[in-house]
C-alpha cells in the first residue's frame, strides 16, 4: 500500500480529517462525495407466488425468481417458470434485467443479487431500481457491503428480518457518476476473475468425479495393469474403532487438538488427543453420518466418530480413503434410526472394498492425490481473490482509496 494512503487511513483512524476529505454522519469521505439514504435514490417493489394448487400457473415461459436463488451474484436463469395466467392472478411482478434484488427474510435474508434477465419475483424479494443517474454495479457492490452490518443489526430470532422501510433508511456514500463507473469496473473485473476460478474448480471436480467412477470401479485401467482385482470387507482390512465421548465442559473454541464427534467439521477443541495423525475417520451419528474424512494431524475422536486402525498391508491407506470417499453416499445410506440417525459398526464392517495389486492401488491413489493438490491450489487462489475483492470494496466504496491511486 502506498505511504500516502497508509498515512490517510491512520489519520482517519485517529479522528483527523485529511485534506480533500470531510466528516459526515456516515464517516469520513472525500469532499465531492454525498451521503444519501437508499429511499432517496431508488424505488422498490416486491413480488408474489402464484397458487401452487393450480397447475396452469406454473410451467410457462416467464422466469420466476425465489429468494433462495439469490446466493448467486448474477441471476442468469431460474429454477421455475410461471405462466401469463399465474402472473396475472398473483402479486408476482416482472422486473427488468439489471435490477438489484434483496432477500427480505428467511435463511437468505440480506443476500443481494442482480438479475441479468427479465423475470418475475416472489414476495420474499425486494427489487431495487435507481431513480437517479447512478452506476447499478456501484450500487450493487455498495449494498452488498452495508448489508453485512445491517444483517447483524436486524437479526431477530436467529435470522434477520427486513422490510422496505428498513432498506429505504440505509445510507451510503456516493461519488460522482464517473468515479462510480470506474469503481464498478474495477470490482466487476475482480468478479470476472473469481467466476473464472470457480469455473475451473467446478471443471476439476467434474474431472475427478469421472476418474473416481472409472478408476475405482475398474471400468478403466491405468496403463500396465491387467491383474484381476480381489475384494475384502472393510472389517477384514481394518479395525473400526469408535471414539470416546468428551465432556461438553471440556470443549473450547480453541485448543491444541480438534474434536470430531459425528459432524463434517470439528465440534470444538481440547488439549488432549486419542487418535494419531494421518487417520481415516467416518462419522457414526447425526445428519452427516457416513461422512469420510482424512485427518492429517492428531485429534480427539468423539463418541459419534469411527476411525480406521491397523489397516492391513494388502491395501494402501490413501487408496482406501479415496475409495470410501467415492462410496460416501452409499455409506450414508447405511444409517438407521429417526431421532439421531447412526451407522452401526456391524453394517459398516460389511462394506466391500476392492483390492487391486499394491502397485495399481498406489498409481490410482497418486492420480487422486494430484487432482486434490490441483483443487487445493485453485481453492486457495479463489479465496485470495475473494479477500482481494473484499479489500477493494472496503477501500474504494468508502473513498479511503481513489481510483487514480491504484
Amino acid at each position: 500500500m502506498k505511504s500516502t494512503i497508509q498515512r490517510r487511513i491512520e489519520a482517519i483512524q485517529r479522528g483527523e480529517t485529511p485534506k480533500g476529505y470531510k466528516k459526515t454522519k456516515w464517516g469520513t469521505i472525500p469532499d465531492n462525495w454525498k451521503v444519501k439514504p437508499l429511499g432517496e435514490i431508488a424505488s422498490f417493489c416486491s413480488g408474489g407466488t402464484p397458487n401452487r394448487d393450480i397447475p396452469d400457473y406454473f410451467g410457462g415461459t416467464i422466469p420466476w425468481i425465489k429468494s433462495g436463488e439469490l446466493n448467486r451474484d448474477i441471476i442468469t436463469e431460474t429454477e421455475e417458470c410461471i405462466t401469463d395466467l399465474g402472473l396475472s392472478n398473483s402479486s408476482a411482478k416482472i422486473i427488468p434485467a439489471g435490477t438489484i434484488l434483496i432477500a427480505m427474510y428467511g435463511a437468505t435474508a440480506g443476500v443481494i443479487a442482480i438479475t441479468n434477465i427479465s423475470a418475475a419475483i416472489n414476495q420474499a424479494i425486494l427489487a431495487v431500481t435507481p431513480t437517479i443517474p447512478i452506476s447499478v454495479f456501484f450500487l450493487f457492490n455498495s449494498l452488498k457491503r452495508i448489508m453485512v452490518s445491517a444483517v447483524n443489526k436486524y437479526t431477530q430470532g436467529g435470522q434477520p428480518n427486513f422490510n422496505s422501510t428498513i432498506i429505504k433508511k440505509l445510507t451510503m456514500p456516493f461519488p460522482p457518476l464517473r468515479e462510480q463507473e470506474a469503481i464498478a469496473e474495477i470490482l466487476t473485473h475482480q468478479d470476472r476473475l473469481i467466476v473464472l476460478l470457480q469455473k475451473l474448480i467446478d471443471e476439476k471436480r467434474r474431472q475427478k468425479k469421472y476418474l473416481m467412477q472409472t478408476l475405482l470401479t475398474g471400468r478403466i485401467r491405468l496403463p500396465g495393469f491387467k491383474d484381476k482385482w480381489k475384494t475384502k470387507t472393510l472389517g477384514e482390512i481394518a479395525d473400526i474403532n469408535k471414539g470416546v465421548q468428551i465432556n461438553k465442559s471440556t470443549l473450547a473454541k480453541s485448543g491444541l487438538y480438534y474434536v470430531l464427534n459425528g459432524g463434517v467439521v470439528p465440534s470444538g477443541y481440547c488439549n488432549s488427543w486419542n487418535v494419531e495423525a494421518n487417520t481415516i475417520s467416518i462419522s457414526e451419528g447425526g445428519n452427516s453420518c457416513g461422512f469420510v474424512n482424512f485427518n492429517k494431524c492428531r485429534f480427539w475422536s468423539g463418541g459419534h466418530c469411527y476411525t480406521l486402525q491397523n489397516i492391513a498391508t494388502t491395501i494402501i491407506q490413501s487408496f482406501l480413503y479415496h475409495y470410501l470417499k467415492f462410496k460416501e453416499l452409499d455409506l450414508m445410506r447405511l444409517r438407521v434410526g429417526s431421532g439421531l440417525p447412526n451407522i452401526q459398526k456391524n453394517r459398516l464392517s460389511k462394506v466391500i472394498v476392492p483390492l487391486p495389486s499394491l502397485p495399481e492401488q498406489e498409481a490410482i491413489a497418486e492420480v487422486f492425490s494430484t487432482a486434490d493438490e490441483e483443487l487445493s491450489l485453485l481453492e486457495r487462489e479463489l479465496e485470495q481473490e475473494k479477500l482481494r475483492k473484499k479489500a477493494l470494496m472496503q477501500l474504494l466504496l468508502t473513498g479511503l482509496v481513489r481510483v487514480e491511486e491504484l
